[in-house]
């Protein structure tokens, strides 16, 4: 029968190796955002503004290395769509908080040409929208259909389909919401 204690060839696995590394130098993060991670009504004081700022300007969201960005969004003809990059609108409903999808937004990549010294984007120039890579990218809303003026928008990004131009997933967790303060990933 053998000893107990031995494994033999089939559970011998030798000796454990260095752990893998942490805060990977080569991984791509979120530096910047052109809003303010859960802002209390401060930066838009009223519904038009933010109508306004989202329509124009938009949903910033800066790199610290260029994105490929049919990650990101994708380009069919005139119209983008993506299931990275998206905006949900929660508010009162007939029974409780209602969250939908915001389907009527464009996508396009930009070039970030402004940072408030709160670390803010407020100045951006437009790309084509066929660029294939870009340090940032924009989402902006057409139509927000808010019924009350109490609603909540939520911006998901999901950083584990969006690559890098050496193919890596970006590091996006936004860990405590501190963008622009820390950039995002846990490494």
């Amino acid at each position: 029968k053998g000893d107990p204690g031995d494994k033999g060839d089939k559970g011998d696995k030798g000796d454990q190796g260095d752990p893998g590394p942490l805060n990977d130098p080569d991984l791509t993060h979120i530096t910047n955002l052109s809003w303010i991670h859960d802002d209390d009504g401060n930066l838009f004081p009223n519904l038009d503004e933010f109508r306004q700022f989202s329509g124009e300007f938009g949903l910033v969201i800066l790199f610290d290395n260029e994105v490929v960005m049919n990650t990101v969004f994708r380009l069919k003809g005139e119209t983008t769509r993506s299931e990275v990059f998206q905006v949900y609108l929660r508010q009162p409903g007939e029974h409780g908080f209602c969250e939908c999808l915001l389907p009527d937004v464009s996508y396009d990549p930009v070039d970030v040409t402004g940072i408030d010294p709160d670390g803010r984007i407020v100045d951006i120039t437009p790309l084509d929208p066929a660029t294939d890579q870009a340090k940032a990218v924009r989402l902006r809303l057409f139509e927000l259909p808010v019924r009350t003026p109490l609603f909540v928008l939520r911006v998901v990004f999901r950083a584990d389909f969006a690559l890098d131009t050496k193919g890596k997933a970006i590091d996006g967790e936004h860990i405590g919401g501190l963008v622009p303060q820390r950039r995002t990933g846990n490494g």
